[in-house]
């Protein structure tokens, strides 16, 4: 008698250190998740793939690796990735290495990036309940460009550095992680904010 369950698949990419991202694998119907570090914008985009894997069915798949930082050129991708777009876990095993963006150039690793959804940790709750909110708001106060983000990549810097408090308003957050469910920064502006004070938002997150 042949069995109608799918195989089991092998063992989750085996990872060391600090890691900012997830792996998943599909069997059947079942979508598989390992999550090396908790984080907050790992949930929505874990629905995400749920909800592509649901609208377009595919066959099975191995262990995928996704890297939800704001780099794929730090160090800690460097020394796990032999080749770009791949990912070599502890235990040898090679696995497909998705980000949300790239410093590389390489954008056929590329994936869409979770914040459709929400990224409750920065006070942003539900994306379409707030982008709904930007039609009621009243023209914005000034005419300026602005940007607030953290300082995670060199060309960042590039960008404050343009900031002259009359056509450029761009900021470091200096995220106190305290509670690492909920930051918190004294220059913090929500998207609703953002939009009132400025005429033209970069959201270049």
């Amino acid at each position: 008698m042949v069995s109608s369950h799918p195989p089991e698949p092998p063992p989750v990419p085996s990872v060391n250190g600090y890691w900012e991202g997830f792996a998943f694998a599909k069997r059947g119907s079942k979508v598989l998740f390992k999550q090396y570090l908790p984080m907050d914008r790992n949930q929505p985009m874990m629905d995400l793939i749920h909800r592509a894997i649901a609208t377009y069915p595919c066959p099975d798949f191995d262990w995928i690796v996704v890297n939800v930082g704001d780099r794929d050129d730090f160090d800690w991708v460097r020394d796990h990735s032999p080749a770009p777009g791949w990912f070599r876990g502890t235990d040898s095993r090679l696995h497909p290495l998705l980000s949300f963006c790239t410093g590389t150039g390489h954008f056929e690793s590329v994936v869409p990036d979770f914040i459709y959804e929400n990224w409750k940790s920065t006070g942003l709750d539900d994306y379409e309940h707030t982008a709904s909110n930007f039609i009621r708001m009243p023209a914005p106060i000034t005419d300026m460009i602005g940007w607030r983000g953290a300082n995670t990549h060199p060309i960042r810097e590039q960008l404050v550095a343009l900031s002259d408090g009359h056509r450029y308003d761009f900021e470091f957050v200096h995220w106190d992680r305290t509670n690492e469910q909920r930051l918190t920064a004294t220059n913090f502006l929500s998207l609703e904010m953002q939009v009132f004070r400025w005429r033209y938002l970069l959201d270049r997150r």
